[in-house]
């Protein structure tokens, strides 16, 4: 059990010193920073606006009322940031792999899975992650899930 304590600790210094050098890379693109995160923004009024104007004519979609749709969309924006804050770098998995480029990480003191998919801290998603769970909890809010 101490050894898996040891490589859960040591994984977890690595997330967060991958954290702060990806607030360090962020911070030097302020304008691309702030763009990303109103790209995001505008993609979750998209869906929200979308289902709003949809349930403005009519009471369920498919079973669904409006407030069980808020948090399905509030879950799906918390998945999506998750996958932008961490995984990022999944996007490049095939090509890399195929470039043979995942060699050097065979040799890194750490999971190679693990140091791949997570190597790529997303400053922006972070904002775009406290937007999520904000309105995450607020659909769970106005259905009542939160005050069981």
């Amino acid at each position: 059990m101490s050894r898996a304590l040891d490589a859960l600790r040591r994984h977890l210094a690595l997330a967060r010193e991958f954290a702060r050098i990806g607030a360090i890379r962020k911070s030097q693109f302020r304008v691309e920073f702030l763009c990303q995160v109103l790209m995001d923004c505008v993609w979750y009024a998209t869906h929200i606006a979308l289902f709003e104007i949809v349930f403005g004519h009519t009471r369920t979609l498919a079973g669904w009322s409006l407030d069980e749709v808020r948090v399905f969309l509030g879950f799906v924006f918390v998945a999506d940031a998750f996958q932008m804050l961490w995984l990022g770098q999944a996007w490049h998995f095939g090509r890399e792999l195929k470039d043979g480029r995942l060699d050097p990480l065979r040799v890194r003191p750490g999971w190679p899975v693990f140091l791949y998919f997570f190597q790529r801290f997303s400053l922006e998603a972070a904002v775009n992650t406290a937007v999520a769970l904000a309105y995450l909890l607020w659909a769970l809010a106005a259905v009542g899930r939160l005050s069981e």
